[in-house]
C-alpha cells in the first residue's frame, strides 16, 4: 500500500504576493516522488536534495542521475519537472565537522518541481521484500 504525506507552510508570507510552499511525498515499493508547489507561481523557488558525502552521483543525461555508493548502484534520481543543476555542498556529519557533499537543485518552472527517486535491490543494500 502506499504512502501519502503533504505539508505546506506560509513563511514566506511577507514577500508580495504571501506564496505559500506545499510539499508532497508518495511512496510505494522502491520509489519515491516529491512534488513541490509554491503559489503564486511568479515567485522564484529552488527544492534542494542533499546527498550524502559518500554517495557518488553519475549522470544519466539532462534530468536523471544514477547514485552509487562503495561500488554499489542505490538507486536513481529523475527530475520530471522543474530546471535540475548538481551544485557542489557542505553538510554536517558530525558535530563541528564540516564534509564536502553534493546538492540536487530544481528550480521551479511555473510555481512546480517533480521528481522520482528509485532504489536498487542488490546484497550490499538490501530492501525489504513486502
Amino acid at each position: 500500500m502506499p504512502w501519502r504525506v503533504a505539508c505546506s507552510h506560509d513563511g514566506y508570507r511577507h514577500l508580495p504576493g504571501r506564496p505559500s510552499h506545499r510539499r508532497e511525498w508518495r511512496l510505494d515499493g522502491r520509489e519515491l516522488f516529491v512534488a513541490d508547489r509554491v503559489q503564486p507561481a511568479r515567485h522564484p523557488g529552488v527544492a534542494r536534495y542533499l546527498f550524502a558525502p559518500s554517495v557518488r552521483v553519475e549522470s544519466e543525461g539532462a534530468t536523471r542521475w544514477r547514485l552509487e555508493q562503495a561500488g554499489c548502484i542505490l538507486g536513481s534520481v529523475e527530475v520530471l519537472h522543474g530546471t535540475p543543476q548538481i551544485e557542489l555542498a557542505v553538510v554536517t556529519t558530525r558535530f563541528g565537522a564540516l564534509d564536502d557533499t553534493h546538492c540536487l537543485a530544481v528550480t521551479l518552472d511555473d510555481g512546480r518541481a517533480a521528481t522520482r527517486w528509485r532504489w536498487s535491490n542488490d546484497d550490499a543494500h538490501p530492501l525489504p521484500l513486502r
